[in-house]
């Protein structure tokens, strides 16, 4: 594994941070986990912290929308059309 640049990595089943996590943290990357189903095995995240002008604001807002319908189309292609 490379070890000269930040990561963002998406773990649905949380396999990765325990095949990878305590080799990055030994290399000096500070561990951070956003868990959106079990909030008591997550760290605190607040987009808003980050916002400095109307254009950030916006760009968060078309995020969320666009995380939010393909969500809504992945469940619809499992659920099927019935």
């Amino acid at each position: 594994m490379q070890m000269h640049s930040s990561y963002v990595v998406t773990d649905p089943k949380g396999t990765l941070v325990l095949e990878c996590g305590k080799m990055l943290y030994e290399n000096g990357y500070d561990i951070k986990i956003l868990n959106t189903i079990n909030f008591k095995k997550s760290m605190k995240y607040n987009p808003f912290a980050y916002l400095r002008s109307e254009k950030d604001i916006l760009k968060l807002v078309q995020t969320i929308i666009a995380n939010t319908k393909e969500m809504e189309k992945r469940q619809r292609r499992f659920l099927g059309k019935g």
